[in-house]
């Protein structure tokens, strides 16, 4: 006999025994439901009792394994109740946005629990990370042409320029969680743990030195972490070292340092959020500039937004802003081209880190749009290997062999599609995603471009009209583009030479009608750029269709010279290739996408999409909970839709300036946003 013992979490443990004889055996157990119990309670802020909006994680306190999840809602009064849950020890991990993180047990022994919840505000949960060494740089700085930037102090007038704690310093007078550790110590695990990371070097010589802190870096965003990363001196070794250009395209989204000592910040977006919200950044920041680092110009990639350009060097920028999504709500990364610590006015720099920190923290929509569709190679059977990407985000898949590609898990806003395929003329189309829609039958089709080469090593007659005639026979039937003619030929006196290329079709350019001199060769492409002598150009050929013989003829009309054809070809390209969206209209997903501007002063627009005929509830609210605007209640037909705001001149005296929350509800489906009203 042998006894037998099943346990699984969520049921009573089995005991039983049974005799097991030669062979197989079969023994069947029933297992019971454990006991459960339910919790429940309230979520709310520490000290006021206001109701909260969270999210509560339950984990079994023996593995820490996720077991559960609940929320609670603000306009409901903060309350929130588990599904039944096994008795047992759990650990309830509770966030709300703008509030401490609360992680504590909780032991359910009873049907029914009642467990009530404070958290403590702040605005958000930070890590700064020190990466000044105190290093300044006294020797000689390089810049973009090789000129040598001059000289500055070896040491600040005060000795010393923490950035990193005048930063963390900063933002703990804001309401922000913060945690500072030094690059040499902080445990990159970690970062996923915080809602941003900042790191600072600010005047540091040697910023981002060691390999692994890049590595690290690069990691972080790649895996979508937010980032505000701060220090002049950071651009100019990731433009301008060699082992630095990874760091510099994947987390500085920088091409090139251009310049040092760059003036004082000069607004450039002056309707970005960071220069609009939570504050009203003025025109011109003051810089006090007085080492290496304090005041980098640069140039960003085309995906960075210069916020604020320099005003020694306008166009080249000092605040970059970095978004891996079209969605405008915030961004991914903020680059400081300078030291924190030498922004003059002390209320100008906390402002500024509070409206960057304010967007990168902003929540942001699910991606939950997606494309497919189809590519047709022109000419071929099979279709595979057509590389289709979306920009920005960078998502792609490639072709099957039917051509079929899709690409998921993408934000509402517009992309560019581009189907790509060496051989073959690239395809782009924009298209625009919203209230998670899904785009079907984005399809393209992709023409060929065609090369021919070929070396004859022909001789040149001399004094004969006649002269000579190569051919290159071209099987491609579609409607050419352009035609580009490639002539490698010696001579003693080029000008005696008449070069004619002629088309299956006979329409006849002549390329070099007997110019130059005894010292000169042909080699070269004959096309937009490099126009033919006449009569005739290359643009005579275009919508012609290639397929035949095409001839090239080389005469000398005068004596005493000679020479030869060595190589000729020709580049032939066809229309741009097609590409079209023929659905996707009615969203798949019914969503508050949008509320632009904030902060407004008269007019703001909501924008939503509907998946299905519904009714419509919006309204305003302010942070004590009242309702102060109902600006929409009515049933709407599926698709996007938008609703102006205006506030009236009595609204806006009644609304005064400051944070106030937008309730959106369609439905099951509800969301609440922040607004902010300036007058």
């Amino acid at each position: 006999p042998y006894d037998i013992y099943a346990t699984r979490f969520g049921y009573l443990s089995f005991a039983g025994s049974t005799m097991v004889g030669y062979g197989s055996n079969t023994y069947d157990i029933a297992m019971e439901p454990a006991p459960t119990g339910i919790v429940s309670g309230t979520v709310t802020e520490e000290g006021s009792g206001k109701p909260l909006t969270a999210t509560i994680d339950i984990y079994r306190w023996d593995d820490m394994s996720f077991y559960s999840r609940a929320s609670s809602d603000s306009l409901s009064g903060g309350t929130y109740e588990t599904e039944p849950l096994p008795l047992f020890t759990y650990v309830f991990r509770v966030e709300a946005p703008h509030y401490i993180t609360r992680t504590f047990n909780v032991t359910v022994d009873e049907s029914l629990e009642v467990v009530d919840i404070e958290l403590a505000p702040t605005e958000g949960n930070l890590l700064v990370i020190d990466d000044d060494t105190g290093d300044l740089l006294a020797g000689v700085k390089v810049g973009p042409k090789g000129r040598v930037v001059p000289a500055v102090a070896a040491t600040a007038p005060d000795g010393t320029k923490s950035s990193a704690t005048l930063i963390a310093k900063d933002l703990l007078t804001l309401g922000y969680d913060v945690t500072i550790e030094t690059s040499a110590s902080t445990d990159p695990a970690t970062w996923k743990d915080y809602d941003l990371v900042i790191w600072s070097s600010g005047d540091d010589a040697s910023p981002v030195s060691v390999s692994s802190y890049r590595s690290n870096l690069n990691s972080y965003v790649a895996a979508g972490g937010k980032l505000l990363i701060e220090g002049g001196e950071i651009g100019y070794d990731a433009a301008s070292s060699p082992g630095y250009p990874n760091f510099a395209d994947t987390t500085l989204h920088i091409t090139q340092w251009q310049h040092d000592s760059s003036g004082n910040l000069t607004l450039a977006m002056p309707n970005h959020p960071i220069t609009t919200s939570p504050n009203a950044l003025p025109s011109t920041i003051t810089m006090n500039y007085v080492s290496y680092a304090d005041e980098d110009a640069l140039t960003g990639d085309t995906q960075n937004q210069a916020i604020f350009e320099w005003s020694s060097y306008p166009g080249l920028a000092g605040v970059f802003a970095y978004d891996d999504n079209p969605d405008t709500a915030s961004c991914q990364i903020v680059y400081f081209s300078f030291d924190y610590s030498s922004v003059a006015d002390s209320t100008d720099r906390s402002n500024l880190l509070e409206n960057v920190v304010f967007y990168l923290l902003t929540p942001e929509s699910e991606p939950e749009g997606s494309i497919d569709g189809r590519v047709v190679l022109y000419g071929e059977t099979n279709y595979e290997g057509v590389v289709v990407s979306m920009t920005p985000m960078g998502l792609s898949d490639t072709t099957d062999a039917a051509g079929n590609y899709s690409i998921p898990g993408l934000y509402d806003g517009s992309y560019k599609v581009t189907a790509s395929k060496d051989g073959f003329a690239d395809s782009s189309v924009t298209v625009e995603i919203s209230g998670g829609s899904h785009l079907t039958d984005v399809n393209f089709t992709l023409y060929p471009v065609i090369e021919y080469m070929d070396s004859p090593e022909i001789a040149i007659p001399d004094n004969d009209p006649t002269g000579i005639r190569v051919y290159i026979d071209v099987d491609a039937d579609a409607a050419l583009a352009t035609v580009d003619c490639y002539v490698n030929l010696s001579h003693t006196y080029i000008g005696d030479l008449v070069v004619e290329l002629t088309s299956p079709q006979g329409t006849s350019v002549r390329l070099h009608n007997r110019t130059g001199g005894s010292g000169d060769d042909i080699v070269t492409w004959y096309d937009a750029e490099t126009e033919p002598d006449g009569p005739g150009t290359m643009a005579d050929f275009a919508g012609e269709i290639p397929q035949g013989q095409w001839e090239l003829s080389i005469s000398d009309q005068a004596g005493a010279d000679i020479g030869t054809l060595h190589t000729w070809g020709l580049h032939l390209s066809f229309p741009s290739s097609t590409a079209e969206v023929s659905s996707g209209d009615v969203p798949r997903k019914t969503q508050l996408v949008s509320i632009t501007p904030t902060p407004f002063a008269s007019k703001t627009t909501f924008r939503f999409a509907l998946a299905s005929r519904q009714k419509v509830t919006l309204a305003v609210y302010n942070v004590g909970g009242q309702c102060v605007a109902r600006v929409t209640s009515k049933t709407y037909d599926p698709g996007m839709h938008s609703i102006v705001w205006d506030l009236s001149r009595a609204a806006r005296s009644t609304l005064s300036s400051g944070v106030y929350f937008v309730r959106f509800t369609a439905g099951n489906y509800s969301a609440t946003r922040r607004i902010v009203i300036i007058h």
